[in-house]
């Protein structure tokens, strides 16, 4: 491995973000890096796809619309990702 990325998102997967975040996800594993993506808990065919490429997929426990500030005051993902 290259070494790892962390994306982090509170955007949904068919917006202009979430459909160039899958391109970003697909480059990032393609070059050989441990591809981590938080984000809200969706059920899509590009986020399998992007799975079986081995992306690894955190999901929020709450929807970032709903309480925006748990998902801004979330430390936990990165620290456990690069501590």
């Amino acid at each position: 491995m290259t070494g790892k990325v962390l994306v982090y998102s509170d955007s949904h997967s068919f917006c202009g973000v979430g459909i160039n975040m899958a391109v970003l996800l697909e480059r990032l594993c393609a070059a050989g890096h441990e591809v981590f993506c938080a984000q809200r808990h969706e059920q899509t065919e590009t986020q399998r796809r992007l799975a079986d490429l081995g992306v690894q997929y955190i999901w929020f426990e709450k929807n970032p619309d709903e309480d925006f500030s748990a998902f801004a005051d979330d430390r936990g993902t990165p620290e456990r990702i690069y501590g």
